[in-house]
């Protein structure tokens, strides 16, 4: 079994602290009895982390980022959602990281609406999402501090 601020370990601790969260959220957990109110990810959901970290590009591991990333259950996300995940990512690299981004959070979000091109301007759904065939980095650059910062770094270079 593995707690939710063991799973914070995972690759160094690069998925942002909202990402790991939603993942207990929406994903199956097991109270444990001690401490009270602790939840834990068995080796299944573990497998299934892993799985979709480890392949990203598939529509399957996208699936299963998507139930994450929906926050609000309405079949897509919008430029709030994406701020709310993006700006975890800033805070971890100024926190965590003591980095100073030169990045403005509305312009790696129009970014990833020129990126996914979805079909409403508006809104990314899973379909686009899929179909844009860029559906990985722009997971990844939603939730892993590390990968948006060597996307971040290899463009400035």
């Amino acid at each position: 079994m593995l707690s939710l601020d063991e799973l914070k370990q995972y690759n160094n601790g690069c998925l942002t602290d909202l990402f790991i969260s939603r993942i207990f959220q929406e994903y199956r957990t097991y109270k444990n009895e001690d401490p009270p109110h602790l939840y834990e990810m068995d080796y299944k959901q573990f497998l299934d982390f892993t799985l979709a970290m480890e392949n990203q590009k598939t529509p399957q591991s996208l699936k299963w980022f998507w139930k994450i990333l929906d926050i609000n259950k309405v079949g897509y996300i919008d430029i709030n959602v994406m701020k709310i995940f993006f700006n975890q990512v800033l805070n971890a690299i100024e926190l965590e990281h003591k980095q100073t981004v030169e990045v403005n959070c509305l312009d790696v979000c129009d970014e990833i609406f020129d990126m996914a091109k979805p079909v409403d301007p508006c809104r990314i759904t899973l379909k686009d999402l899929i179909a844009c065939g860029v559906g990985d980095t722009i997971v990844s650059m939603l939730i892993d501090v590390t990968e948006f910062l060597s996307m971040d770094n290899s463009e400035s270079t």
